[in-house]
């Protein structure tokens, strides 16, 4: 049996209904002429934040699956450190906070309503970026200065 990963299933099927509606009912921004046109274009939509939604699971959050050995306790170190802690810290610097540092993707998930998969996602990889710069950045200070 499999866990239930971010706790998304509902929220994401749930969307998939919304979103499936307002493109029945033409409220989508490429407002379709036909149940064909709609559908596509829904599809289109829907496959894009599956995907956005299952890269999170597979390696946002890769420690909730039983692993061999010292993969679990690894997961678990990793998910607290770069997955909750960096970005909390990250997301407070002045400035930059906002910007470039967003906050852990589980805290974003908390305003799914709000933000689609693929923005969360994007932010999620927008952080990671911007604080490997950040770490490379010191790390060649540092053998500058030493």
């Amino acid at each position: 049996s499999f866990p239930p990963d971010l706790g998304q299933g509902v929220n994401a099927a749930m969307g998939d209904v919304d979103r499936l509606g307002k493109h029945l009912a033409g409220e989508s921004d490429s407002k379709p002429q036909s149940l064909g046109q709609a559908l596509t274009s829904f599809e289109k939509e829907a496959h894009d934040e599956a995907k956005a939604l299952v890269w999170m699971q597979v390696w946002v959050y890769p420690h909730q699956y039983n692993l061999p050995g010292w993969g679990t306790k690894i997961g678990r170190l990793h998910f607290t450190i770069f997955g909750v802690l960096l970005p909390m810290f990250l997301s407070r610097i002045p400035l930059l906070g906002k910007r470039i540092f967003h906050p852990p993707v589980a805290f974003m998930l908390q305003n799914a309503d709000k933000m689609k998969y693929r923005e969360i996602l994007t932010k999620h990889r927008i952080t990671w970026m911007s604080a490997l710069a950040l770490f490379l950045t010191g790390f060649f200070w540092l053998l500058k200065v030493a």
